[in-house]
C-alpha cells in the first residue's frame, strides 16, 4: 500500500496540478469531481485548438508529418499514463486523481506547442468553456465562502458587518474572472451576489434572516 501511494504521488508530481486550487474549494466530493471533469474538458479543447493552428501554420509536408507523429505519440503516452495511474490509485472513483494529472499534462503539451512549435501568426477563438460551467461555479462559490470568513473577521473587530471592501472594510479579493460581490447589509446580516465573465450563471449567499435567491440556506452559496 505504501509503495502504491508513493507511486501515485510521483506520477501526480510530474506536472502542475492546474485547477486543483479552485476545485479543492468545492463543497462536496461530487462538486469537486464535476469541477475537475469540466476543467479537463476545457484543457483538452484548448490543446486541440492550438494543435490545429500549428498544423495550419506549417504548410511544409515534412513538418506537418512530424507534428502529426508527435501528437499521436503524445496521445499514446497520455493513455498509457492514465492506465498506469488508474491501477495505482484504484478505488471506485479514481477520476479525480486522473483528471488532476491530465489537466497538468495537457496544459504542458499546449504550452509546448505554443512556445516551441508556434502558430506562425495564425489565430483562432479560445476553446469554448465547459458547458456545465463547473469550474466557474466552483470559483464563485469559493469566493463567497471566503467572503463569509472576511465578514466574520470584520464583525469580530467592529461588532458589525460592512459592504466595503479594502481599507476601512473587509480584507477580500476575488478569483480572476469573478466580479466583485454586490454586498447588501440587512437588519441582522448581509447578502451578496457574484458573477463570472465566462458564464451567465451567478451565485449568492446570505448571513442572517433575509435570504438572497438562489441561496436558500444561511452561509451556503447557491447558483443558477
Amino acid at each position: 500500500m505504501r509503495a502504491r501511494i508513493l507511486t501515485a504521488a510521483l506520477l501526480l508530481g510530474c506536472t502542475p496540478l492546474i485547477a486543483q486550487g479552485v476545485c479543492d474549494n468545492s463543497a462536496s466530493e461530487v462538486e469537486r469531481a464535476n469541477c475537475l471533469d469540466a476543467a479537463y474538458a476545457h484543457a483538452d479543447s484548448e490543446l486541440n485548438r492550438v494543435y490545429q493552428l500549428a498544423m495550419r501554420a506549417h504548410p511544409d509536408p515534412a513538418m506537418r508529418a512530424a507534428l502529426l507523429a508527435s501528437e499521436r505519440a503524445w496521445v499514446a503516452y497520455k493513455e498509457s499514463q492514465v492506465k498506469l495511474l488508474a491501477f495505482v490509485v484504484g478505488g471506485n472513483h479514481p477520476s479525480e486523481e486522473i483528471n488532476t494529472y491530465l489537466i497538468g499534462l495537457t496544459n504542458d503539451r499546449t504550452q509546448f506547442l505554443q512556445s516551441e512549435i508556434g502558430s506562425g501568426g495564425a489565430t483562432g477563438p479560445p476553446a469554448t468553456p465547459p458547458a456545465n460551467n463547473a469550474v466557474y461555479v466552483a470559483a464563485m462559490k469559493a469566493d463567497l465562502r471566503n467572503l463569509v470568513t472576511a465578514e466574520e473577521a470584520f464583525f469580530a473587530d467592529s461588532v458589525k458587518y460592512t459592504s466595503k471592501i479594502g481599507p476601512g472594510g473587509i480584507n477580500f479579493s476575488v478569483t480572476s474572472g469573478n466580479s466583485w460581490p454586490a454586498i447588501r447589509l440587512t437588519r441582522d446580516g448581509w447578502t451578496a451576489v457574484i458573477a463570472n465573465t465566462n458564464t451567465p450563471t451567478h451565485c449568492a449567499i446570505f448571513i442572517g434572516s433575509i435570504s438572497a435567491p438562489p441561496a436558500i440556506k444561511e452561509g451556503a452559496p447557491n447558483c443558477q
